[in-house]
């Protein structure tokens, strides 16, 4: 098993789900290295307008139970603008939970998501601001109420209560369920990766990792 060097950037393509390596486009044994038929349904590659969906990021929930895929659509002949969609699958077999979530634009340099533990919620940051989606409806659920210069990572908490964002050179804290009062820490620096540990009692950050 070879992965190239430009997989394993800050919007990850490749994820480690139980016994198996899932990349965009194939996945392997992990104790092996072998090829497997993929557990994950890939999108269809051109639809009858002739665009396509192109994936380019994957994230794990932080119990490791569901994964975010995010998919640009290329807008082909007669797709009127670019766009680009959320999916959530469940890692044990690969099925897709609720609803596609459709949004304007491509997601690149600017965009940051998340998937909380129980795999119902959602955490976009993208140019235009910060948004949490409900999975079930793939609809928009609340939108962080402060104002976003640019993101460069998002985060869930393991218990679903804090999000968390990394902001040109500040940290943003939110309990979003109950829309406290967002706490807003300046780091002084970009942070490019967010991860809570297991417990929530730390929040780790790494560079383009």
């Amino acid at each position: 098993m070879k992965l190239a060097a430009s997989d394993m950037f800050r919007m990850s393509r490749v994820v480690v789900a139980g016994n198996r390596v899932l990349t965009l486009t194939m996945d392997f044994a992990l104790k092996t290295g072998d090829e497997i038929n993929p557990s994950i349904t890939r999108p269809v590659e051109k639809d009858q307008f002739g665009s396509s969906l192109n994936p380019v990021f994957r994230r794990l929930s932080a119990d490791r139970a569901f994964v975010i895929e995010v998919a640009n659509r290329d807008p082909g002949n007669t797709w009127p603008l670019p766009s680009f969609e959320m999916r959530v699958f469940r890692t044990a077999d690969g099925t897709q939970v609720g609803r596609s979530m459709v949004c304007g634009g491509f997601f690149g340099n600017g965009c940051a998501a998340d998937v909380e533990s129980r795999g119902n919620f959602v955490l976009l940051g993208d140019l235009k601001s910060v948004r949490v989606y409900r999975v079930e409806t793939g609809g928009v659920e609340t939108t962080l109420t402060v104002p976003i210069k640019r993101v460069d990572a998002v985060a869930f908490s393991p218990d679903q209560e804090w999000l968390v964002v990394s902001d040109q050179n500040d940290l943003h804290f939110w309990r979003w369920r109950d829309q406290a009062p967002v706490q807003t820490i300046h780091v002084g620096r970009k942070i490019d990766c967010l991860k809570f540990t297991p417990d929530g009692q730390y929040l780790v950050e790494g560079p383009n990792s």
